[in-house]
């Protein structure tokens, strides 16, 4: 791209920022999914991330615009020059109350559902809550009524059965790479929120990207056995809405996540992850538990 052509997307791309962010300021568009702090509304290739909890912007936001640049910079360059992959952090806007972020949208869908409010708006086809709603709305929107149990597990089995199945399809250097950046990410203090698998998204051809990553917060030790348990905790979600699926349902969600951790143990090896004997004994028998699992399905499932 030229510096005339790069000068005319960079216009393009800003009118086109502002109009979303006109948009969602004036509350006419509603977020197509959330997380423990933020908003996250979608347009084509890019995502505009706004804060739930309002803030004093004109307090923060200066340290807030700082922060970000600081992010972007060390991402933007990890991304470059180590090959790893995550969304492009472009820029960011302060409102009167909220902090917006605008990245490049990582590609693929989430590996697996962990918030009740992404599990209700899949199964009922809906968008998610935001400021909009009232308390009560919001505070029940992460409740999960008996009513509503039967659905929401069929919605979660057809999802994780899909993504699943692109996985145990997926050539075994796409986990390789997977579990590669992860380490790389976190030797370079990069957070990555494991217990979550909503921040990891999988694409059959781009692979495994990651998303929500902090800078400089990473809060334990960096040893192999440290990466192992959170690369494993990654693939956790697939387990999250057992309880509301049938015996089969369980059952071939279990027998799926065999095959697909038994991927993730080759990916630690082909890295030449630092385990001793017993902890690889450990790990190998926690990715070949499923029949394990499956006995312990309780008896009113197998009705």
């Amino acid at each position: 791209m030229t510096a005339g052509e790069l000068l005319i997307e960079n216009i393009r791309l800003n009118k086109m920022i502002h109009g979303h962010l006109y948009a969602i300021r004036g509350k006419r568009v509603k977020p197509n999914t959330k997380g423990a702090h933020s908003y996250c509304y979608y347009f084509g290739d890019y995502v505009i991330l706004k804060n739930i909890s309002e803030i004093d912007v004109d307090k923060q936001g200066v340290h807030l615009e700082e922060v970000f640049e600081e992010q972007k910079e060390f991402l933007n360059k990890l991304k470059n020059e180590q090959n790893v992959n995550t969304p492009e952090l472009l820029c960011c806007y302060k409102g009167k109350h909220h902090f917006y972020k605008i990245e490049e949208r990582a590609k693929g869908s989430v590996l697996s559902v962990h918030y009740a409010s992404t599990a209700r708006a899949i199964a009922f086809n809906t968008t998610v809550l935001d400021n909009n709603n009232t308390d009560v709305e919001i505070a029940n929107e992460s409740e999960i009524k008996p009513s509503e149990m039967q659905q929401i597990g069929y919605a979660m089995y057809r999802y994780n059965v899909a993504m699943q199945k692109q996985l145990k399809e997926a050539d075994q250097r796409l986990f390789n790479k997977f579990v590669r950046d992860f380490k790389v990410l976190t030797l370079n203090h990069v957070y990555i929120d494991d217990g979550r698998s909503e921040n990891f998204l999988f694409d059959k051809t781009a692979g495994f990207s990651f998303v929500d990553l902090e800078v400089g917060t990473a809060k334990y030790s960096l040893s192999d056995l440290d990466i192992t348990r959170d690369i494993f905790s990654a693939f956790a979600d697939f387990k999250s809405y057992l309880h509301y699926m049938t015996y089969q349902q369980q059952k071939t969600i279990l027998q799926n996540h065999e095959v697909i951790m038994c991927k993730v143990l080759e990916a630690l090896k082909q890295n030449h992850f630092n385990l001793t004997k017993e902890q690889w004994q450990y790990y190998e028998k926690l990715a070949k538990n499923s029949k394990e699992q499956i006995a312990k399905i309780p008896k009113e499932f197998k009705k």
